[in-house]
């Protein structure tokens, strides 16, 4: 099952992402960033503990994200990484595109 839901902490726009990011899924995930485009926020947190899987199409709308982040001086931070989604990131070699964060508190401060 996918689940996305959005929150504010500390000016921070948060998506909480739950289930397999894939595909099918993204085009949720897609919609909901293309919403977020539109609004003054530049710090964007993905709070991913729940995230199972993440494939080639989920890991490319987060690297857009952040790259359009970039353009605004934004930022992008992800918190709550389980290993399996840790591995593709570190295979596709995309680190600087983010900053991870052991707590939702330590990145949204």
């Amino acid at each position: 099952m996918w689940e996305v839901a959005e929150s504010t902490e500390s000016g921070a726009v948060v998506l909480h992402l739950r289930g397999r990011l894939d595909a099918s899924s993204s085009i949720d995930l897609e919609q909901k960033l293309g919403s977020l485009s539109r609004q003054p926020a530049r710090r964007l947190v993905l709070e991913i503990s729940g995230l199972d899987y993440i494939s080639s199409a989920g890991l490319r709308l987060v690297l857009m994200a952040a790259k359009q982040l970039r353009t605004v001086n934004g930022t992008l931070a992800m918190v709550g990484m389980q290993p399996q989604v840790k591995t593709v990131f570190e295979l596709a070699g995309v680190q600087e595109f983010y900053r991870a964060y052991p707590t939702l508190a330590e990145a949204v401060a």
